[in-house]
């Protein structure tokens, strides 16, 4: 009987032990999951950063789907009560906020030794006394219980520092054992114990310079000894690739002086005022937190972008409620997407500029998953008593187009609510009130980082997607953009006469500008007047869709033929 209960346990034994091959290992040599690969690399990064300051990932950031990424996701879902085999959006997100707390409670801060040019992200509500030495700078608790070490090396090349390096780390000690290792010709890691203590040591050849981060720490700090190590290994390296204040702006509103924290502006003028002047991706929530941390008196939140990642800006509205900011759209800025909930989320809000929404979207998200973050959307939205007509707007307009609010519409559904003092929030010359209008002879080389637009001025009839193909539109942008033209001026050619108004503005991915926002209108000979006849606009997925006319301007006159006059003429909304 009881080696029949032997064989029965035995049997039982291989299968949970099976399961657990399939629950938490892929197969070897498998390819990602599509959920995995449809995130952005950032995104990647992102998910494994945060598992390691949860305490869940040991490994490095690599952006890499492997057992120990997909380990650790598994364990996250299950503290979270979440058995599917594909983490929700809702877990994911999750995980974000988790993270962004932990992220903060320990004071994880930037912190660069420039004798030796290099940087690593410290706890420093932690470890709070700093000390600079001959190659390195030391960080340690009030009691020396903990002490992290960042240290920098001169690696000409061929000169063997890495493994002459690697030596030290290695050799024999009375008071040192080294549990694990690991040796490639770019880094090397080792861990251990040593006088009784845990210790782990990292060095990384980058070109030039080996970037050395060592932690050692005492059994009251056992956890968050591990999670400083690890999390710093992969945030450490050369101190020019951390820059505090990102230059790669791609929004009107970006063009504003200040203190920039990831995609938001401390105006240099407005305390009160804060910017969000770019896309929404993973790290926005972290960076508004800061944000507020370095302006606590802050009560308005400037908006200016194209959207993003939903999860983050859910987030983001939810933290503005919180606070009670006001929010506030100027004219010539654009709040689309994402950015519609945070604008929704404002205790008084006001659009002057442009306000769009549509469906969410995720490429590899499934159905059940979609659900959910829409119920989490429409669950916000019910909080910020956004009329039922704005949610049937965004439910009705596809992912591939987006649903402007005309001034009509936001007096009508009372999208602007309380009082905002529009006066005080001006944008300064140079930001979205300040265009430059270009000639059609400029070039990109001559044009400004910042939005930028160019007036076109047709003098026989031509058609406008040759127009375009001449004036930075590939021909995909032309084939994406053909069908919302066309649903607002059904005909392919611009009459003499006619205006194309092209913005541009800085890519997200290089430093070519591309065209933001294109708009048409017909110059009407008997009246003077030139009439809006079309304007599409780029949208966070990167196609283009009908969009609202942009703020009115004075057109110039000296290009239009001599048969229609030459004195400057209002544009005029059709």
């Amino acid at each position: 009987m009881a080696g029949a209960w032997g064989e029965m346990a035995l049997r039982v034994l291989w299968v949970w032990l099976i399961l657990c091959a399939f629950w938490f290992s892929p197969a070897l040599g498998a390819e990602p999951p599509s959920w995995w690969a449809s995130l952005s690399a950032t995104d990647r990064y992102g998910v494994q950063g945060d598992l390691i300051l949860l305490g869940f990932y040991d490994g490095f950031v690599d952006g890499q789907y492997g057992p120990q990424t997909e380990g650790a996701l598994k364990r996250f879902q299950l503290s979270t009560g979440d058995s599917e085999r594909v983490p929700s959006q809702t877990t994911l997100g999750r995980l974000r906020q988790e993270a962004q707390q932990e992220f903060e409670r320990m004071g994880m801060q930037l912190e660069r030794f420039p004798q030796e040019g290099v940087a690593a992200y410290v706890p420093r509500n932690v470890l709070t006394v700093r000390t600079e030495g001959e190659g390195g700078v030391s960080f340690a608790t009030d009691d020396g219980s903990m002490v992290m070490y960042l240290t920098g090396y001169d690696n000409p090349a061929g000169s063997g520092s890495l493994e002459q390096r690697a030596v030290e780390l290695l050799r024999p000690s009375y008071n040192r054992t080294v549990t694990y290792k690991s040796i490639k010709p770019d880094r090397i890691v080792v861990s251990g114990r040593q006088a009784g203590d845990a210790y782990y040591s990292v060095l990384t050849a980058d070109g030039d310079k080996i970037i050395g981060v060592s932690v050692i720490w005492g059994n009251e700090y056992a956890s968050l000894g591990a999670i400083t190590a690890t999390f710093a290994a992969s945030y450490s390296g050369r101190a020019e690739y951390f820059e505090e204040n990102p230059t790669e702006v791609s929004t009107g509103l970006a063009a504003l002086e200040g203190e920039r924290i990831g995609r938001f502006i401390l105006p240099k003028d407005e305390p009160k005022v804060i910017v969000l002047a770019g896309d929404i991706a993973t790290g926005a929530m972290l960076d508004l937190r800061r944000a507020l941390k370095a302006r606590p008196d802050a009560t308005t939140l400037l908006l200016d972008s194209i959207g993003g990642s939903v999860n983050e800006g859910l987030l983001l509205a939810h933290a503005v409620a919180d606070r009670g900011l006001a929010t506030y759209v100027p004219a010539d800025a654009g709040c689309y997407s994402a950015c519609a909930y945070v604008f929704f989320a404002g205790k008084a809000r006001a659009a002057d500029g442009s306000l769009g929404v549509h469906q969410i979207y995720g490429d590899g998200v499934s159905v059940s998953d979609a659900q959910a973050v829409l119920s989490d959307v429409l669950d916000a939205l019910a909080e910020f008593d956004v009329p039922q007509a704005v949610i049937s707007a965004m439910l009705r307009t596809r992912p591939d187009q987006m649903h402007v609010f005309t001034d009509d519409e936001k007096d009508l559904l009372q999208l602007n609510r309380g009082s905002i003092d529009r006066a005080n929030l001006a944008a300064p010359e140079g930001a979205s009130g300040g265009l430059t209008v270009m000639r059609k002879n400029s070039t990109a080389e001559d044009l400004a980082s910042q939005r930028t637009e160019r007036i076109l001025t047709v003098r026989e009839p031509t058609k406008w997607a040759d127009l375009m193909l001449t004036n930075g539109f590939t021909a995909r942008m032309v084939e994406a953009i053909t069908p919302a033209i066309l649903g607002q001026y059904p005909s392919a050619t611009l009459p003499a006469g006619a205006r194309m108004r092209i913005l541009f503005g800085a890519s997200r991915t290089s430093e070519v500008l591309i065209p933001y926002r294109v708009s048409l209108y017909t110059h009407d000979q008997d009246s003077g007047e030139d009439r809006h006849m079309a304007t599409v606009a780029l949208t966070d997925r990167g196609s283009y869709v009908a969009g609202a006319e942009p703020r009115r301007i004075d057109f110039p006159t000296e290009d239009l033929p001599p048969s229609m006059g030459g004195k400057s003429n209002r544009a005029k909304s059709n």
